[in-house]
């Protein structure tokens, strides 16, 4: 279950947040994603929804709002209102936006493809209480290889039609989800696209990285451990953001509290081990924090 791994080399921030103790004090820095639901409409290849086996459903406005409330009472403030289901699916997504305002949450963004996504939705989103709407994206021809049925012209044109509404666009930014298909010529037909509406600067440009499903010699200490609690729309709580088939449930909100939860022996004990570099299986296959922040490095032993 285990693997031990050695020279981890901490960078300070990331030391001080993976305490020895294992024990989860500070929630001003924690992240709460909220899977309201883990129906998509898109079946990426760069994405494990199409291998996710787990049931598919809605979380429940009263469970969701439970959630909220508790989670706002320990100290989050911090709310990812999505993790495997695609935000434009789920009408309600304003209305629980709100209501987490309503708790105190100060800061509540989503992932979406932004497939369908018009002005008018973006601003009950923005009207809701959403404060960050981050769209993947890529070139033309890649989007069409990696986004299979779906047509990129009628993407394009979405995408298009916000570009036209800069007041709107406040809180967008646009995640190139850059999986090397593209040449630089089908680059800069892109990137020209977001100049033409002076808005090169929202866009971020995003490496794929494995979910956990890899094959590495290197190994990195990941803070997500520390850093964000993930509730499934059925009430259970998985591992992290790469765990989207729930492989790990470290509990569940309809049997215990989420206080309860984040500080038992189970979480105590895995965020323990990865401190002292003893990786769960599907963290030892992990490059996220290799391809998005390079956090602590470790050499297998």
């Amino acid at each position: 279950m285990y693997k031990q791994v050695k020279h981890l080399i901490p960078l300070e921030w990331n030391h001080k947040r993976n305490n020895s103790t294992g024990i989860l004090e500070d929630f001003s820095t924690v992240v709460l994603r909220l899977e309201s639901t883990n129906y998509c409409n898109f079946e990426c290849t760069f994405c494990t929804y199409g291998e996710m086996e787990r049931e598919k459903g809605f979380m429940s406005d009263t469970f969701a709002y439970g959630v909220l409330k508790e989670a706002s009472e320990m100290g989050i403030k911090k709310l990812d209102l999505r993790f495997m289901g695609e935000p434009i699916l789920d009408k309600r997504l304003p209305k629980i936006a709100s209501k987490a305002r309503q708790f105190g949450f100060n800061q509540i963004y989503i992932h979406t493809n932004g497939y369908g996504l018009t002005p008018k939705l973006l601003n009950r989103w923005k009207s809701g209480g959403i404060t960050e709407a981050f769209i993947s994206i890529s070139p033309f021809r890649e989007f069409s290889l990696t986004r299979p049925n779906k047509s990129a012209n009628r993407f394009f044109k979405y995408i298009e039609e916000l570009l036209k509404h800069p007041k709107d666009l406040d809180i967008v930014k646009f995640d190139y989800i850059n999986s090397g298909i593209s040449t630089p010529s089908e680059e800069e037909e892109f990137f020209n696209l977001f100049k033409k509406y002076n808005a090169l600067d929202k866009v971020n440009n995003i490496s794929l990285h494995n979910w956990g499903n890899g094959t590495t010699n290197k190994h990195f200490l990941c803070h997500r451990l520390w850093s964000s609690v993930t509730v499934l729309w059925d009430g259970r709580i998985s591992l992290c953001c790469l765990d989207s088939d729930g492989e790990y449930i470290l509990g569940n909100l309809n049997e215990n509290s989420l206080k309860d939860i984040v500080n038992s022996d189970q979480y105590i004990n895995i965020r323990k081990n990865h401190a002292e570099g003893l990786f769960l299986n599907k963290c030892e296959k992990c490059d996220f924090p290799a391809q998005k922040e390079a956090i602590w490095e470790s050499q297998v032993t």
